[in-house]
């Protein structure tokens, strides 16, 4: 007989049975009872049947009968009008006359139910293919229940199969449905229904899906703008199961997380730094999903910044660099004495080039950053000195200085010595008059017979090696008629003015400067054009 047995509150169940016994005993007529719950007669346990008489337990009055035939070993048992009260423990014990009695320790444990049992996967997956099985003892042979399923309508791809499974004598009519479970379905209660026909029978049992799914973002914050100094609520809000892991990041930061269905960051008096790409991130054991969105902080402008030489020299360049930081972009202007000398629109720097400074330059500059959410304003001083004298009076000046030099450098020297100078109605010529060169100075002009011509004064009129031929003509001088000086006279009006011609063989012409040579003066300054 099987071990277990089950069957619905007021149908029947035929419990299949089966006995031996030695054959050597070969008894004329053999009997059986069933006993509830106990083998032993000594323990008086009620009678479910007797095949000698009809007495039994009233519990099982007119409720059961001998489907087999004892004589063929044949010991199945009906009961009908199940219920809850006759769950138990059904024992089979022979009878073959005289001492011969066998009480069998095999026994059928009955079940009486009022539902069907619906077999659900331990784990239903979105995406893969599933089957929930109804389990509907089918062991009343007098009645063949009907079983459907009810609320698969909409599951997709589903199909219903009926089979019928037998175990040890137990049968069991199963109805599977198969069907594709997605996220949509989670929740979703499916029913098997088991009807008799002929009857009012009808039994149900209900499951609800549970239908596990990676993490999808069902709410998230629109991309947001916010002023400075403001505060902002970021929120996330996934659908998953199991519940997903939220998370706020910024970057590689974690700035909140918490397993639940929705999270919100709470950002206080944001600065500059908050401005970027948030996301939320959603995770499970089935998979993680996230979503972004854009913080756009808008401020003022910082205070300019301004980058240039706080003095400069006249007739340099300078280039004044003001820059800052704001959102949106500022509009930058460069200031003097309130007039507007540049300005950048929607630009974080702006540069005023001054390609060479004069003193109209020099003064109190201002740089201002502006834009709807504020002005900021940085002073800046500008000196301009004068340039050194050389650079000043140009190269014509700088050989006329260098000229008055080496004159009174000579002056000096005469008054000092005080020495009397004779006159002389002749001026003799050496055939090699003594030249000196200069050092280094700036071209200059002269003019000469052959008109005027850049000279240098690099060197002093001297005689050259090489093609360079001097034909130095003195102009007539008539020294007679020139006033006696007294011995005494002062040496600056001693001085004598003489012109010296240069004739030249050169391409490149060389002239002698007009300079003013006293008579013990050996020193004549020359320059090369």
């Amino acid at each position: 007989m099987p071990l277990h047995i089950s069957a619905f509150e007021g149908t029947c169940v035929a419990m299949p049975c089966r006995f031996d016994f030695p054959e050597e005993l070969r008894p004329a007529t053999v009997h059986g009872l069933w006993y509830y719950n106990s083998p032993y007669p000594k323990n008086y346990p009620p009678v479910v049947f007797k095949s000698r008489t009809s007495i039994v337990h009233e519990s099982f009055q007119g409720r059961t009968r001998l489907l087999g035939d004892l004589q063929a070993h044949n010991c199945s048992l009906l009961i009908t009008r199940l219920s809850p009260e006759l769950v138990g423990k059904y024992y089979f014990r022979a009878d073959l006359g005289g001492y011969n009695q066998y009480t069998y320790s095999d026994h059928s444990n009955l079940e009486v139910v009022n539902k069907p049992t619906i077999m659900v996967p331990p784990v239903v997956v979105e995406g893969a293919e599933v089957e929930l099985r109804c389990l509907v003892p089918d062991n009343c042979p007098e009645m063949r229940p009907v079983v459907t399923w009810q609320g698969h309508e909409e599951l997709a791809e589903q199909a219903v199969q009926v089979r019928l499974e037998e175990t040890d004598g137990n049968w069991t009519q199963v109805s599977g449905v198969r069907f594709l479970p997605s996220r949509r379905d989670h929740g979703r209660t499916l029913a098997c229904r088991v009807a008799y026909t002929n009857t009012t029978f009808e039994f149900e049992d209900r499951t609800t899906l549970d239908v596990k799914y990676e993490p999808h973002i069902v709410e998230m914050t629109d991309s947001l703008e916010a002023t400075e100094g403001t505060s902002v609520v970021l929120a996330c809000a996934a659908d998953a199961n199991p519940v997903a892991l939220l998370t706020w990041a910024q970057g590689a930061a974690v700035l909140a997380e918490e397993p639940g269905t929705r999270l919100e960051l709470q950002l206080y008096n944001v600065t500059p730094t908050h401005d970027g790409i948030y996301t939320c991130v959603a995770e499970n054991v089935h998979g993680r999903a996230n979503r972004s969105l854009g913080l756009t902080v808008f401020y003022a402008p910082r205070l300019p910044v301004i980058n240039a030489s706080g003095v400069a020299v006249e007739g340099e360049p300078v280039t004044i660099t003001c820059s800052t930081e704001s959102n949106p972009e500022p509009i930058l202007s460069l200031l003097k004495e309130r007039r507007v000398l540049a300005t950048a629109v929607y630009e974080q720097q702006l540069a005023l080039d001054l390609p060479g400074v004069t003193h109209e330059d020099d003064g109190e500059y201002w740089c201002v950053a502006e834009n709807q959410y504020g002005q900021q304003a940085t002073a800046f001083n500008l000196t301009v000195e004068y340039s050194l004298m050389w650079a000043k009076v140009g190269p014509v000046g700088a050989v006329v200085a260098f000229a008055i030099l080496i004159a009174i450098v000579c002056y000096i020297s005469q008054t000092r010595k005080k020495k009397s100078v004779n006159e002389s109605s002749s001026f003799v010529q050496t055939e090699n008059p003594p030249v000196v060169y200069s050092g280094d100075l700036q071209p200059s002009l002269h003019k000469s017979e052959f008109g005027w011509h850049p000279a240098s004064d690099k060197r002093l009129l001297s005689k050259r090696e090489g093609s360079l031929d001097l034909d130095v003509d003195y102009a007539n001088i008539d020294f007679a008629k020139l006033s006696t000086k007294d011995s005494y006279t002062l040496t600056e009006e001693l001085a004598e003015y003489a012109e010296i011609r240069v004739k030249y063989s050169y391409l490149q012409p060389w002239i002698v400067t007009s300079s003013l040579i006293h008579p013990s003066c050996e020193y004549v300054l020359h320059t090369k054009t």
